[in-house]
């Protein structure tokens, strides 16, 4: 359910949605087994989980403050879930889920498979996006666009055990565009503006019990020149 709205004589764009969504059988990461439950390999396959539900707001909204200048900002909450009688088998049987014994015997099954009401893996709670944009045209075939901009997600949990997360993070990006001519577009770009150190994502070796984390990309900055025909 949504409404797109545009007011103030064109000048305010302000949309606005709400969203619930059931799951039955949600499909989600599981460390792969043979015919005895036994873990054959390092890599994660698809598997059906349980059910889930989610619920949540998307709001965007953007001003021109002048025939030049506009500021943007978008937000979504989202709300995701598993089910309350939702059971992990892979909980129990390879992450020891809420173990308390100091030795697990190969093959034996350990701890806790509930992960019911544990939020979605791969998900943010929140996510914001918020921008400085300029837009000028300089001559009858030159024109400028400019666009400071900010984006945020809240955490992010890797697996429905809710125990490993990704870091909540901020980023700032900026580019520009200079259009000449027809049909030419020169750009010149930066990510990531403070050169921020932040998880850029979490690989599950299930057979090892193991999370491998890469590092996001740092400070980077370049520049495109495109022909449009």
């Amino acid at each position: 359910m949504g409404s797109k709205n545009v007011l103030l004589n064109g000048r305010l764009l302000l949309n606005a949605s709400l969203y619930y969504i059931d799951w039955s059988d949600m499909q989600g990461s599981e460390p792969p087994q043979d015919l005895m439950g036994n873990v054959i390999n390092s890599a994660a396959v698809i598997g059906n989980i349980g059910d889930a539900s989610s619920k949540g707001l998307e709001i965007e909204t953007s001003y021109f403050v002048t025939d030049n200048f506009s500021v943007d900002f978008g937000i979504a909450l989202n709300e995701a879930n598993f089910d309350g009688d939702t059971q992990y088998d892979a909980a129990a049987r390879y992450y020891y889920y809420q173990c308390d014994r100091p030795v697990i015997m190969e093959g034996e099954r350990c701890g806790n498979s509930d992960v019911g009401g544990n939020q979605l893996p791969r998900n943010s709670e929140t996510q914001v996006v918020a921008g400085i944009n300029y837009k000028r045209t300089l001559s009858d075939d030159w024109s400028i666009d400019m666009r400071l901009g900010a984006n945020y997600q809240s955490e992010q949990f890797i697996t429905p055990l809710n125990q490993a997360y990704i870091p909540a993070r901020t980023l700032f990006n900026a580019d520009a565009h200079l259009e000449f001519g027809e049909h030419w577009n020169l750009g010149i770009w930066a990510k990531n503006l403070t050169d921020r150190e932040y998880i850029g994502g979490i690989l599950i070796v299930s057979e090892q019990n193991k999370l491998i984390v890469s590092q996001g990309l740092g400070r980077s900055m370049g520049a495109t020149l495109s022909y449009q025909f």
